[in-house]
């Protein structure tokens, strides 16, 4: 699950998730969204390339969540 924060109901942020995510529920300042394969798919058809996904995603990953990440890595 991918959960995206916004200060408002941000239809940006909703329209370029939509490019390569399937979205379960919006809340205000939430957009609830998980990674389907046929979303994928059809973000390459359009031309978006996986690099361009990841880049995206770990660019605006949480502060906490990239903390966490960075602990487990140096647990191993």
């Amino acid at each position: 699950m991918i959960y995206a924060y916004s200060t408002n109901d941000n239809q940006l942020l909703q329209a370029l998730l939509n490019l390569f995510t399937k979205i379960k529920n919006k809340f205000p300042g939430l957009i609830v969204c998980s990674l389907k394969h046929s979303k994928i798919i059809e973000a390459f058809q359009r031309g978006i390339n996986p690099y361009q996904i990841l880049r995206y995603l770990n660019s605006n990953v949480h502060p906490k969540v990239l903390e966490k990440k960075m602990f487990e890595l140096n647990e191993e």
